[in-house]
């Protein structure tokens, strides 16, 4: 058990995507829209899924005379990265009296793109897959290095066990963050 946690994250599934996010703010005097900056991110980037096994304890394993069982913990999104080399701004457009706001809103837009990454991936059965794939991972592990029956039980994952590594921003409605567009999955 010790040198299974010692191994900490074992990522065991990758989803790669990408997403596009639209994003503006408006310049107002006196409530009225006097200028705006509208931004266009195109987003590529992947989500990293796996079980991290610092989280196993002792009461985890369970040694009998002719079998060895294991539970998992639940398989966690890892990481998450927007790969900045094929991102890109697609489009940007400042009226005149738009406010000087570009590298905010392309800021803005990259912290949303990895929220939406992440939605995606846990759409797709990220979790679900990294699970699976850790068992059999685990399992091979242990087969090599004992001569007793291997049996690894996940720990289930469900839709509300993807919990992201990265909130959300600020509410959708709020001007400053402008209309999100979800992945399409």
């Amino acid at each position: 058990v010790l040198q299974l946690r010692n191994a900490a994250d074992l990522t065991t599934a990758i989803y790669t995507g990408e997403v596009i996010i639209p994003i503006s703010q408006d310049q107002l005097v006196a409530s009225f829209v006097i200028g705006s900056t509208k931004l266009v991110y195109v987003a590529k980037g992947h989500v990293k899924a796996g079980i991290d096994l610092s989280q196993l304890t002792d009461g985890d394993v369970t040694i009998g005379i002719d079998k060895i069982q294991i539970r998992l913990p639940p398989a966690v999104i890892l990481d998450s990265k927007i790969d900045l080399n094929q991102s890109k701004v697609f489009d940007h457009q400042r009226t005149l009296l738009g406010p000087d706001v570009g590298v905010n809103l392309q800021e803005i837009a990259q912290r949303e793109a990895l929220v939406r990454m992440e939605m995606a991936a846990c759409e797709k059965g990220l979790l679900l897959q990294a699970n699976e794939r850790a068992q059999v991972v685990i399992n091979q592990l242990l087969t090599q290095s004992s001569r007793l029956k291997v049996e690894v039980v996940p720990t289930p994952v469900t839709s509300t066990r993807c919990h992201l590594i990265n909130p959300p921003l600020g509410n959708a409605n709020d001007p400053h963050y402008g209309p999100w567009v979800e992945s399409t999955p």
